[in-house]
């Protein structure tokens, strides 16, 4: 299941502090390659992310960006606890997909227009009558549901694509706020704000 990212590059030669979006690719990185059958403590995700720098995964200076207490508490959540023990994963799931416009823009149904969408699950796991949806948020914020409105048609879309190429029917989505450590239940139904602008999507 496991494949090896190339090292992030984008500080290299950089003294200054690292930027939002940087810290975010680089605690998506670990998210990608943390072995959660192992120990998912805080000590053991440090030990863990200490390898990827041996590995040359990351830089030093990326790994000392990461909160392997956020991650720990990932793993001790009701949600966490079902990927471990989750009997097929998959993580960043790429895909391109046209959708058809109707979806999403209820003036555009009978035209035959598709809307072409491409993105990256972070996490995707079997459940007893469906799939799970995971997403995960390094956004700053005070609570973690301020982003459940800013991610909603994001994660909709992600959906529909999952089901589309997989042909099995996501059931379940989640956002996990690094910055809150909470886990934020999305509802990503086909009927909820379906003429919300596809503007507002963004990783």
């Amino acid at each position: 299941m496991k494949h090896l990212l190339a090292r992030p590059r984008f500080i290299q030669n950089k003294s200054t502090k690292l930027t939002g979006a940087e810290i975010g690719t680089i605690m998506h990185t670990v998210m990608q390659q943390v072995d959660w059958q192992g120990d998912v403590s805080a000590s053991g995700v440090a030990a863990q992310v200490q390898h990827l720098v041996d590995r040359e995964i990351l830089l030093p200076e990326e790994a000392h960006a990461v909160d392997a207490e956020t991650i720990s508490t990932f793993f001790a959540t009701e949600l966490g606890q079902r990927l471990i023990h989750a009997s097929w994963y998959k993580r960043e799931m790429t895909f391109s997909l046209l959708l058809p416009a109707e979806r999403f823009y209820a003036e555009m149904a009978g035209t035959g227009e598709k809307i072409f969408i491409q993105g990256v699950v972070d996490c995707l796991f079997a459940a007893d009558d469906g799939l799970v949806l995971i997403d995960y948020k390094t956004d700053r914020v005070k609570e973690g549901r301020e982003l459940a409105g800013k991610y909603a048609t994001q994660l909709r879309l992600y959906a529909q694509a999952v089901e589309t190429i997989l042909q099995k029917p996501v059931k379940e989505t989640y956002l996990y706020v690094f910055s809150t450590s909470e886990v934020i239940a999305l509802d990503t139904s086909e009927q909820t704000d379906r003429e919300e602008k596809l503007d507002d999507v963004r990783r």
